[in-house]
């Protein structure tokens, strides 16, 4: 105003003095003290800096609102006597402090540190996840402990698994009111960027040390070379020597893990070999275990010639699912190379990867871990010995299934099959890296008139439960009838608990037949199937899956985004 006015430099600076001294007397009692019954208690952890074993490298405060606050502590976790700087910090401790209310839960997701993941909010790893948490397929859930007004929650991040930084919100337990930034967006944490980049760096490091020894090892024929010793008691290695004492070996070690489908293939001029493919019960990685035993008629040297088998994207266009990764062409190299065995070489077309367990022996295993994906189906591949292929005799190469490519090929079967209703795939987890669910609407065949069945397989490798009810005129969920309760069921307030059972990937086969059967030559699925009784006035099956486990901290949950996956019961199958 005085430079407008054109007051010179005296006049304008007693004008701006009067002005502002006319403002202190307009604004006097401005703000009003708060009452002394909320008073911070985040000031007395302005020394908490002292009693912390290592040092604080950041100390931020989140506003939650003029009351409440959040307070983060971002200290060092070296090891005794290790290196100077950040080759020396092991880790980082992430201390949350909460001045607040009533009772808070920290919802939660980490930033990788990958190169283009530090915008992504991701599932925090395990060994991240401190005590009281629950995550679902999208983020944590953490109980701050403490009670009363000053909350907290402690978040380790080593060196195993280095993050870019945390991004949280906060929720009410009384209320489920969520707390979030001014913009209404998420917190977020950064760690100390040069350590991350350090952690990635030395973890790679390791890995490409790891490949660089099994090679070597393999070249200078140490690969089951015998120790030597004193003679007649040395240089003698004790490995099995038939593909069924093997067998029997392997299958000790994985008894816990739920076998989806065996087969041995009589190879000419070369011997046997086993396939199988199993899910590891209680893992949380989601992977399938690929094994291939190969019992030689002589001790030669081995290696796989393989690719994922894919499938074309046109197969969604039957289906009332997400449109698929569109693949071409029948073999598809793995895009991670992390997911790949230790010495395997890939170009554009194949990979190959040299079996291992001794070359003193003519039994010899190598194993594969493969993550469900779209357009999936198995795993194709010849055999090499020196400059000889191997190959099936009615076939251009060999083909071992993955539940992921059973489920794909089911749902093909069901969508021309005329007794089924209605075919629908739902994903589990963001974009299914948990799996997939194939729910099928059947008409009745051998049941009384009327009656329906209705069976929803998984290739999921983590053991589920499904969690459900159904929905009526009047009534969006309601515990179904107990005339519609499958076998193991059991009732929990509103909602029904199945758990998924192991069974073949076919239409109206019951599990008890495919036991009587075995295993062998047969890809398998989880399976839950319900009959719907004449009469009932359903008019869909609404639904969440879980993973199986009675902790209900290490329960994973999976829904529709953000909703109940709603499977109707009268939809045809042009819908």
């Amino acid at each position: 105003v005085a430079f407008v006015a054109g007051l010179d430099q005296d006049e304008g600076a007693g004008y701006v003095r009067g002005a502002l001294e006319d403002l202190h007397r307009r604004l006097d009692g401005w703000p009003p003290v708060p009452p002394p019954s909320r008073a911070s208690v985040l000031g007395a952890l302005d020394n908490v800096e002292e009693l912390l074993e290592g040092d604080v490298v950041s100390r931020r405060i989140y506003p939650l609102n003029q009351e409440e606050k959040v307070l983060a502590l971002v200290e060092t976790m070296r090891a005794e006597g290790g290196a100077d700087g950040v080759r020396g910090v092991e880790g980082y401790r992430i201390r949350f402090y909460a001045d607040v209310h009533g009772p808070m839960k920290l919802h939660w997701g980490v930033a990788g540190a990958g190169e283009h993941q530090h915008s992504e909010w991701l599932l925090p790893p395990e060994a991240c996840r401190p005590a009281h948490t629950v995550c679902d397929e999208e983020a944590c859930n953490t109980e701050l402990g403490g009670g009363g007004p000053l909350q907290m929650a402690v978040v380790d991040v080593t060196r195993a698994n280095p993050l870019a930084g945390i991004s949280f919100v906060l929720q009410r337990c009384q209320t489920s009111e969520w707390v979030k930034a001014p913009d209404g967006g998420n917190f977020y944490l950064p760690l100390p960027a040069e350590w991350v980049a350090d952690a990635v760096g030395q973890k790679e490091a390791a890995a490409a040390r790891l490949q660089r020894a099994a090679e070597q090892a393999r070249e200078e024929g140490l690969e089951g070379e015998a120790p030597e010793g004193e003679e007649g008691q040395g240089g003698e290695v004790s490995l099995p020597t038939s593909i069924l004492d093997s067998l029997a070996t392997f299958d000790a070690e994985e008894e816990n893990d739920l076998l989806m489908y065996r087969k041995t293939y009589e190879v000419e001029g070369l011997g046997k070999i086993l396939t199988s493919v199993r899910s590891e019960k209680g893992s949380q990685n989601g992977e399938y275990l690929i094994d291939l035993t190969a019992e030689t008629q002589e001790d030669v040297p081995l290696s796989l010639h393989w690719g994922l088998a894919a499938v074309p994207s046109e197969m969604s266009e039957k289906l009332n699912c997400r449109e698929m990764v569109d693949v071409s062409g029948e073999w598809v190299v793995p895009e991670n190379a992390e997911d790949l065995p230790p010495g395997t070489a890939c170009n554009l077309e194949a990979c190959e990867t040299e079996f291992m367990l001794g070359s003193r022996t003519a039994v010899k295993r190598l194993r594969l871990r493969v993550s469900p994906q779209d357009g999936m189906t198995g795993l194709a591949f010849v055999l090499r010995s020196g400059d000889q292929y191997f190959v099936p005799e009615d076939r251009k190469d060999f083909f071992v299934p993955i539940p992921s490519g059973a489920l794909a090929s089911l749902a093909s079967q069901a969508s021309q099959n005329p007794c089924v209703k209605s075919t629908h795939v739902y994903p589990l987890g963001r974009e299914g890296t948990a799996g997939k669910l194939l729910a099928l609407v059947e008409d009745s065949t051998g049941f009384n008139e009327g009656e329906q069945q209705v069976e929803i397989f998984s290739d999921s490798p983590h053991g589920l439960v499904l969690h459900w009810g159904i929905s009526c005129p009047e009534e969006s969920w309601r515990c179904p009838p107990e005339d519609m309760l499958p076998p193991a069921s059991r009732v929990v307030n509103s909602s029904c608990e199945t758990p998924f059972e192991r069974a073949p990937a076919m239409l109206g086969v019951s599990t008890g037949e495919a036991d009587e059967e075995g295993p062998e030559e047969r890809a398998f699925l989880q399976r839950v199937k319900i009959e719907v009784p004449r009469g009932c006035e359903a008019q869909s099956v609404t639904f969440v899956v879980r993973t199986a486990g009675e902790d209900s901290r290490e329960q994973l949950w999976f829904k529709d985004r953000w909703n109940n996956f709603v499977l109707p019961l009268n939809a045809s199958k042009e819908k």
